[in-house]
């Protein structure tokens, strides 16, 4: 485990021209042969599926027709205050 107080110095590198401080390559690396690519399988066709919609199944069975009509019964509600209003006014 190192301090991290009291940190090590490792290398210091002063002069980039010095031949003590170059790295050189003695011995030239083997290349690698090309990997030869597979061949690509088809794909297996997936089974049918068993609903019949396109829509995904989400688990929300929420009933729309009662929000709906509570919609159309709540703008029942502001069309009539609206005429009662204008009615008392004239």
């Amino acid at each position: 485990m190192t301090d991290e107080d009291k940190p090590v110095k490792v290398a210091e590198h002063k002069d980039i021209e010095d031949e003590g401080q170059t790295v050189t390559v003695k011995e030239v690396p083997d290349t690698p042969e090309e990997p030869t690519p597979e061949q690509p399988t088809t794909p297996d066709t997936p089974d049918t599926p068993s609903r019949t919609g396109n829509s995904p199944k989400t688990g929300d069975n929420t009933n729309i027709a009662f929000f709906l009509g509570l919609f159309a019964l709540s703008g029942a509600g502001v069309a009539g205050t609206y005429f009662i209003r204008r009615r008392k006014r004239s």
